[in-house]
């Protein structure tokens, strides 16, 4: 097939199907490294780059639609070491929903990554949104009189890298040191801001805060943070 520069055509993740769009693709080497040779009045003498030419940044971005009757778990979402063959990981997944837009979902990782222990994934919980343009709780619900606007749900792992004497990358692995982030912004009609966590294990990090501009409906927001553990017990 010819090469075609025109519109977002990988899907790295292989997340794509009827419901869920692919918009955006991005696949970028990583940057070498330099090493610096120095004399005695701190002139460059020499230089060496090192690393690897074969391990990528990878991103994809898909939008969710089909309405009401179109629906994504998060628990769907791949994470971790996907392929150990290609060096494929999965480092982290984005999901936003708003008033403005269908949900938006974004995963980043790794191509060409090496070692790459395929026991290493994790599971978001089972929590579910609908392919409609619509600010929607994730893990929550929200107050009367203070409707959401905006909703978020993020996680991202770690990739470790192991390097030979000459800087060239001989072994990956992955860990996931972070809690998984939940967001939430409404407008304050009403009421001021308020939220009622659901999601076992959600801890709020932010309790709901309102900013009253001037001859403007107040903005609130809030965050809170939950655990999401390895898939299999090292």
């Amino acid at each position: 097939m010819p090469f075609s520069g025109f519109g977002a055509q990988t899907d790295h993740f292989s997340f794509a199907d009827t419901n869920i769009k692919l918009i955006n693709s991005t696949k970028e080497p990583r940057a070498k490294n330099r090493a610096d040779a120095l004399d005695d009045v701190g002139d460059l003498n020499a230089f060496t780059h090192f690393g690897s030419t074969t391990i990528y940044d990878i991103e994809c971005e898909y939008e969710l639609v089909g309405g009401s009757t179109a629906t994504l778990n998060l628990n769907t979402i791949p994470l971790g070491a996907l392929d150990d063959a290609t060096g494929l990981a999965s480092l982290g997944a984005e999901v936003t929903t708003s008033n403005g837009n269908t949900p938006r979902i974004k995963i980043k990782g790794v191509l060409g990554a090496t070692g790459l222990d395929d026991t290493a994934t994790w599971t978001l919980p089972d929590l579910s949104i609908t392919g409609e343009k619509l600010a929607q709780p994730i893990g929550y619900t929200v107050a009367a009189g203070a409707p959401l606007t905006g909703s978020g749900f993020s996680f991202d792992l770690d990739l470790a890298e192991e390097t030979d004497g000459l800087g060239v990358p001989v072994m990956h692995s992955i860990s996931g040191p972070n809690p998984a982030k939940v967001s939430a912004s409404g407008t304050a009609v009403t009421a001021a801001g308020g939220w009622t966590l659901t999601l076992s294990g959600l801890s709020a990090t932010k309790a709901p805060g309102v900013a009253e501009p001037q001859a403007a409906y107040g903005d609130w927001s809030a965050e809170a943070e939950v655990l999401i553990a390895r898939d299999a017990a090292v």
